[in-house]
């Protein structure tokens, strides 16, 4: 790559940081959603396991 291709892909100004809190977001949600699913899991089989048969 040629220094003029390597700049060409370097974000600037507003949409940079526009990018980086799309993603801190996204992971923050991310994480938030796998803690609801494990917690929501666990809850769910101490039900479950009391209409075993």
């Amino acid at each position: 790559m040629t220094q003029e291709q390597t700049n060409s892909l370097i974000e600037h100004g507003a949409r940079r940081y526009i990018i980086t809190i799309t993603v801190v977001l996204c992971t923050l949600l991310e994480l938030i959603d796998t803690t609801v699913v494990n917690v929501a899991t666990n809850t769910l089989m101490g039900k479950f396991r009391r209409y075993t048969f």
